[in-house]
């Protein structure tokens, strides 16, 4: 069938069912027939011959003679006509009753339906058909309406295929199709065209298919440069609302939360570094002039280190947001546009805070922000999938590394022309990769011309050789005056102090001296030093006990910790510990109310979304006041309202194997995982959505996916030996039927009940859309097996074992395969990563205990542990695995010795 014919039968069905669909609609007011014209009174026969007239033109192209071989699509076009055929039967009888009954009751001579007097079709109607009737004849027709349509792109799809370009002729074919639409009469009223586009959501394979053809690794961008922008065509969908979602496509939820993190600088601190000739001693610069580099055409990277604490990101966030740095840039650009670009990392944050990933996706997040005439240049992909469905409100594929670095490089070429990068990175030393290899990906940026790079670090090793003859600064050896600046202006603000200067001068200033002595350059310590001093200055505190408070504290960052904890009440000090217990083992950044329904131990039929905005303020309230008085503010909470360490070192100090031992020492028997199953499953439920419906978003999706996977890590790292084992199932079988509600409500489901996983693919149907989940849908008691939650695996048995003979080429794994080979050696990169350290004991566990109570393995399964086995071995993975997989392999042999009659039925039937 050709694209005309195909369009023409589209037209004749939809005319049908919009008809019908009205005449069936409370909104009939006015007689609209199809031709176009209305009127306020009409007869019944009217309205019998104009169904008969729009029938028949569908019937007409039921009966058509068809050439060559009819495709899917088209076969379900004229499904759609043999379906109308059917529909009009219905109402012309439903019609001839009305009719009839008119006549009997002598209401008029010609069965007249008088619609300005509020008497309509449907009235009628009821009089002869029950409620459920009409409903069912009106979803039939949006059924058929929408299946129409969705048939129609298919099919225009199906004819583009026959081009070279198939995406620009499918888009040619598009702009006919929706101008015919919107072109019939009796939808000048509501075009048709919105309504066709609306079907090129998650579900429509025309979409699948272009994603396909447009993320080919062959495919010719150029076809995005050239292809015009449809805001013409449908002004809702202009070119603004394309960049807009291109720029979001590329945001993640912690994307300025490190930069809010860092504190500003301190009233009149700093301003040194824009001096245009810095301080020198014994004729040598203490540092290099960074206004100087900032307008200077040089290639080298400016480097700021020094020591931790000394106040590096403070004086980083200082510079990019000061007026003086956009104004000396400037004169570098000269009439060139300039892009000033920032990056914070942060190792205890989101993967995407301290990846090259999360690097990419900023930079040109900024980029489009400023300017989003790039977007089809940088985004090539995403700008033609745009246009071709003229639909700013799709989902687009997740962004992979490839396609970043396609689009970095966009960027970077665009950077040579009339744009210049001024790109700003704090915290080398916070990525989680090798120095080597963040160094190496910051100099290739720096390699193309229009580009300039500052960057900040400790002075390690690798960054000491690799900037050390570059423009640079060391923190430590500059900030004298600064901590003057600070430590004046603190207790001068302070009554106490006020009251120490009035009564002995010299000893308020020696109180002064001995600080600023003591700090060598560090403001963090100093910070926390006179936090505790002006504690002692508004109790009225001898000056000799402030000077022993500023003796007895350590110079050293860690060492000072050590004597802050130290230093907390031992009525505290349990409580203490089990804070930062909760907080070392969450894995993902946590809110202050997770931490405290964790703290609180809140049960599992607390409503989290039923707390008023004062409550929750009054949380906040309360949990800044108790991580101040019992971790002494080693724990803070964030502007982003996540909770997190005060600084970088105090992460450090608690890593050290003595101290957290130390630290768990006030609560030894603790066991953190059972309060944050709790916590994050009340999370969880309480998340707005009626009945377990969540955004079909891919965004919200990968975040319910991770919400789920979090809770099963949690319930894995449980001690079952002390675990409350009915708080474990309840709050399981609780995630599960959200999981379930969610996967029902995004149409994840298939005849096995919901799935958690079941989201699928991006433009590989064998790549899921959701990072950690699953190529083939994923049962709940699945993943339980992958994490190796044996009790909640026991109790299912104990109602139904049904579920151990789900075979695994049903297109989805089977809860003995989840257990064997669990989400690390599954083929897609886990979620949770430290559950790769699950202890080997438990996995071969719950891997005997499926097959004891029957579980069957495919007669492969064997095979393929042997072949990851060797994967892994060659790819020089960690012992721990290999360990494990050569024990699983054991158990799989034994098992195949024990039962081999099975086994061989298995592979045979």
């Amino acid at each position: 069938m050709d694209p005309i014919s195909s369009l023409s039968v589209a037209a004749a069905v939809i005319q049908f069912v919009d008809f019908g669909s009205r005449l069936l609609s409370n909104s009939l007011q006015i007689y609209r027939s199809p031709s176009g014209q209305t009127a306020a009174v009409v007869s019944l026969s009217d309205i019998s011959n104009d169904l008969a007239q729009l029938a028949e033109e569908v019937a007409r192209h039921l009966s058509l003679p068809r050439h060559g071989k009819t495709s899917i699509f088209q076969s379900q076009l004229l499904k759609m006509c043999g379906d109308c055929k059917e529909l009009n039967k219905e109402l012309q009888a439903s019609v001839h009753r009305i009719r009839a009954k008119r006549v009997k009751d002598r209401s008029d001579d010609d069965g007249i339906v008088q619609t300005e007097e509020g008497l309509c079709l449907l009235a009628a109607l009821r009089g002869i058909l029950a409620e459920p009737k009409i409903k069912q004849m009106t979803e039939r027709m949006k059924d058929v309406r929408k299946q129409m349509m969705m048939a129609m792109l298919a099919c225009l799809w199906e004819n583009a295929k026959n081009s070279q370009e198939r995406e620009i002729e499918f888009s040619s074919q598009l702009d006919d199709l929706i101008k015919t639409m919107n072109g019939l009469p009796y939808t000048k009223q509501r075009p048709l065209g919105k309504e066709l586009i609306a079907m090129t959501g998650p579900d429509s394979e025309v979409r699948r298919e272009l994603i396909k053809v447009l993320w080919d690794p062959n495919w010719n961008s150029t076809t995005a440069l050239s292809m015009p922008s449809r805001e013409n065509f449908m002004a809702q969908e202009s070119a603004d609302a394309f960049y807009k979602a291109i720029h979001m496509s590329l945001g993640f939820a912690a994307i300025q939360s490190r930069k809010d993190a860092v504190p500003e600088a301190y009233h009149s601190t700093y301003k040194w570094i824009f001096s245009d000739l810095p301080r020198e001693i014994n004729g040598v610069r203490m540092w290099s002039s960074f206004p100087t580099w900032l307008e200077a055409n040089s290639e080298e990277i400016f480097w700021i280190t020094g020591k931790p604490g000394s106040g590096k990101s403070t004086l980083f966030k200082y510079t990019v947001t000061h007026n003086l740095s956009q104004t000396l840039l400037g004169r570098w650009v000269a009439d060139k546009d300039l892009l000033l670009a920032t990056f914070y990392s942060w190792n205890a944050g989101s993967d995407l805070q301290k990846s090259c990933e999360g690097l990419m996706r900023t930079l040109l997040h900024q980029a489009l922000l400023s300017y989003p005439h790039l977007t089809s240049c940088l985004a090539p992909r995403r700008w033609a999938l745009l246009n071709i469905l003229r639909n700013s409100h799709i989902e687009f594929p997740e962004w992979q590394p490839e396609e970043l670095e396609q689009s970095l490089h966009a960027l970077l070429a665009e950077c040579g022309k009339d744009l210049r990068l001024a790109l700003f990175v704090d915290g080398l030393d916070e990525f989680e990769v090798p120095p080597a290899q963040i160094l190496d990906f910051i100099h290739k940026i720096n390699s193309f011309p229009g580009v300039k790079i500052c960057v900040a670090s400790r002075a390690w090793a690798e960054f000491e050789d690799s900037f050390g003859q570059s423009p640079m600064l060391q923190m430590h050896n500059l900030t004298h005056r600064d901590i003057e600046i600070f430590v004046a202006g603190r207790f001068e603000a302070n009554k106490g102090f006020q009251s120490l200067q009035g009564v002995s001068a010299s000893e308020a200033d020696e109180l002064f001296q001995d600080v600023i002595r003591k700090a060598q350059g560090l403001f963090l310590w100093v910070s926390l030093v006179v936090g505790a001093l002006l504690e002692g200055l508004t109790d009225g505190d001898r000056f000799s006990d402030l000077q022993d408070t500023v003796m007895g504290l350590p110079s050293d960052i860690s060492e000072l910790y050590s004597h802050i904890w130290s230093g907390i009440r031992p009525r505290n000090l349990r409580r203490s510990s089990e804070l930062l217990q909760l907080f070392h083992a969450a894995i993902s950044p946590m809110t202050y109310t997770t931490l405290w329904l964790a703290d609180e131990m809140k049960s599992l039929s607390f409503d989290q979304s039923a707390m008023s905005p004062r409550v929750t303020k009054e949380t906040k309230a309360l949990m800044k006041r108790r991580l101040i008085s019992q971790t002494r503010g080693i724990l803070e909470i964030l502007p982003d309202n996540t909770v997190s360490f005060l600084h970088k070192s105090a992460r450090d100090w608690v890593s050290q194997t003595t101290i957290w031992d130390n630290i768990r020492s006030g609560s030894p028997e603790f066991d953190p995982y059972p309060p944050l199953l709790q916590a994050n499953t009340i999370r969880l439920i309480s998340a707005p959505g009626e009945n377990g419906a969540i955004s079909s978003s891919l965004a919200n999706r990968q975040a319910f996916c991770h919400d789920v996977l979090e809770i099963l890590y949690y319930a894995s790292e449980m001690d079952y030996a002390t675990a409350d084992m009915g708080k474990l199932l309840r709050a399981l079988d609780l995630v599960e039927q959200r999981a379930v509600g969610v996967g029902n409500a995004l149409n994840a489901v298939d005849k096995t009940g919901g799935y958690v996983t079941g989201f699928r693919g991006t433009h590989s149907e064998t790549r899921p859309v959701l990072v950690g989940g699953l190529p083939p849908p994923n049962t709940f008691i699945g993943l339980t097996a992958q994490f190796s939650i044996t009790p909640y695996m026991l109790a299912k048995l104990s109602r139904n074992n049904g579920f151990l003979y789900l075979p695994s080429d049903e297109g989805y794994y089977s809860v003995l395969e989840n257990a064997v080979f669990g989400h690390q050696c599954l083929p897609v990169k886990p979620i949770i990563t430290k559950g790769s350290h699950m202890d080997i004991s438990r996995r071969i566990e719950t891997v005997e205990l499926l097959l004891d109570r029957g579980a069957s393995s495919r007669c492969d399964m064997l095979r393929k542990a042997q072949r990851t086995r060797a994967s892994r071995a060659s790819e020089g993975c960690m012992s721990a695995e290999t360990e494990y997989l050569d024990q699983v392999i054991l158990v799989l042999k034994r098992s195949r010795r024990q039962n081999p009659f099975k086994q061989w039925f298995k592979c045979f039937s």
